[in-house]
């Protein structure tokens, strides 16, 4: 009889096996490491970059911001509406960095413009004005507008639009801030086209504000500098008038006496003149020319009292019959 006892197997790893083991988790440990330290490395080099655009980005804006309050004192400063409308687009264009501005003024119902474009449109150095009432809706809104390429190019009042006109450029991307008066009146626009690179910013559109509102407060003060210098002359006007009508009445007053004197003369040379048709006539022609140098003196005496005139029409040919021989004979 044979006595069962288990059976037992040892299995035993070779020293070989357990190394290529550690190798492997050792590889795999390394990997890991230089893959968590390149995705570091990676996003360090990213963060850094944004640090630096942004960097870039606050000093470029507080060079435009500085360079802005520049140009609004210098506009400010500015007394009259042309060289204000050219300064203002010519800062505008480059503020803002782009190849297209315009500004229009509207003055007693005619619109003025002045335009600024670059080398890449200098055959539209003239501003000829807008095309139809493809900015109508800018005054209606009263409000900024500011449109992409592709938002332009599918916009229906833009659409046939795109390759320009003779008399305007085309358009390469919009913005557009109305110019509004101290009561919020419409008085004009600035247009710009064609950024320098990429499309128009919220920061495009904030500094173009800023400069359309000192822009309109420039206009409203030269055209209330102009009321005012109109209503100096008129008031200069006036008081040489008043001065006028003063001497007028003096010298109209003495005159009147002299009439006086010389047409009751006159009336005295009628009665002894009776016998004398010759002499008669003489004096009653003389009369006459008295008579009506005194109508002329009661006319300068209205004038100078200011009292209302009552014109009204006479015969020509008349007037120069009565005197033609009085005028012959003096002749």
């Amino acid at each position: 009889t044979v006595e069962a006892r288990p059976l037992v197997v040892s299995v035993a790893a070779s020293e070989q096996d357990m190394l290529s083991a550690w190798r492997e988790r050792t590889l795999v440990a390394v990997a890991t490491a230089l893959f968590l330290i390149a995705l570091l490395g990676a996003a360090t080099i990213v963060a850094h970059r944004v640090l630096r655009r942004r960097e870039s980005e606050q000093r470029a804006n507080s060079a435009r911001l500085s360079k802005l309050a520049e140009a609004a004192a210098e506009l400010a400063s500015i007394s009259d509406l042309d060289s204000l409308l050219r300064r203002s687009t010519e800062t505008t264009r480059a503020l803002i960095g782009c190849h297209q501005a315009m500004t229009t003024v509207t003055e007693g119902g005619q619109a003025r413009h002045t335009l600024s474009v670059s080398e890449k449109y200098a055959a539209w150095d003239r501003p000829d004005g807008d095309t139809g009432d493809v900015y109508g809706f800018v005054f209606e809104r009263n409000q900024p507008a500011r449109l992409t390429q592709a938002e332009l190019e599918n916009h229906p009042v833009w659409r046939d639009l795109r390759g320009g006109s003779e008399d305007s450029p085309p358009l390469r991307g919009l913005l557009s801030v109305p110019l509004l008066g101290q009561d919020g009146s419409a008085l004009g626009r600035i247009r710009l086209s064609d950024r320098d690179a990429g499309d128009f910013t919220e920061d495009d559109e904030a500094i173009l504000v800023q400069i359309a509102n000192v822009t309109s407060a420039a206009v409203e003060n030269i055209r209330m500098a102009a009321r005012e210098r109109e209503s100096a002359v008129q008031l200069r006007q006036a008081q040489k008038m008043e001065s006028l009508g003063q001497l007028t009445g003096g010298v109209a007053h003495d005159f009147n006496n002299l009439l006086m004197v010389i047409t009751g003369n006159l009336q005295m040379l009628e009665d002894v003149s009776q016998d004398r048709p010759e002499a008669l006539e003489l004096a009653q022609q003389a009369s006459s020319a008295a008579e009506r140098g005194a109508m002329l003196t009661r006319k300068l005496l209205a004038f100078a009292r200011k009292q209302t005139l009552n014109p009204r029409p006479f015969d020509l040919n008349h007037l120069v019959r009565e005197v033609r021989e009085l005028i012959q004979r003096t002749l």
